[in-house]
C-alpha cells in the first residue's frame, strides 16, 4: 500500500518542533561498509577539524544523497581516492565544489559531534590532485 503524500499547512509547519523533526528525519544511517565499500563523491569538499582530522563532504553520485565521511586515514591524490576510518573508500569526481545536501549532512554531523570550528581545506586537496595529474 502506498503512503499518501504528506501535506502540512503553514500553521502546522509553524508548530513547535515540526521543522526540527523534519530536519532530523532527513538524515539517515548508511549501509555498512561491507555492503557498500566504495562510493563516488561529486561536488566534494574536505573539512579539517582543529585536531587535524579531515572528512569528505559531498554528493554520493550513485544514491544522489549528501554524505559526510568518517575521518580520512589515507588519501592518494593521483587516484583521487581516500579511505576513511570506517574502511570505506571515497573517490572524488571532478573539481571541488559545494553540494547543498552534503552541507546539510555536514551540519548535522557537526551538531551531533559538538564541532564548532573547522576549516575547508578543499583547495589544498584540489592542488594536490592537480599536481599529481601534472606529474603523470
Amino acid at each position: 500500500m502506498k503512503t499518501p503524500p504528506l501535506h502540512l499547512t503553514l500553521d502546522q509547519l509553524a508548530s513547535p518542533g515540526v521543522i526540527e523533526f523534519i530536519q532530523e528525519a532527513s538524515v539517515w544511517t548508511v549501509a555498512p561498509v561491507a555492503e557498500d565499500p566504495e562510493l563516488v563523491l561529486s561536488r566534494w569538499q574536505v573539512m579539517q577539524l582543529p585536531n587535524g582530522h579531515r572528512h569528505f563532504v559531498g554528493r554520493n553520485v550513485r544514491d544522489r544523497e549528501g554524505r559526510t565521511s568518517t575521518r580520512i586515514v589515507e588519501f592518494d591524490p593521483s587516484t583521487r581516492c581516500g579511505r576513511t576510518e570506517s574502511g570505506r573508500v571515497y573517490q572524488l569526481l571532478g573539481p571541488t565544489g559545494r553540494d547543498g545536501d552534503g552541507q546539510h549532512v555536514w551540519h548535522r554531523w557537526k551538531t551531533a559531534n559538538g564541532v564548532t570550528e573547522f576549516d575547508d581545506v578543499s583547495a589544498d586537496v584540489q592542488a594536490q590532485i592537480d599536481k599529481a595529474a601534472k606529474n603523470e
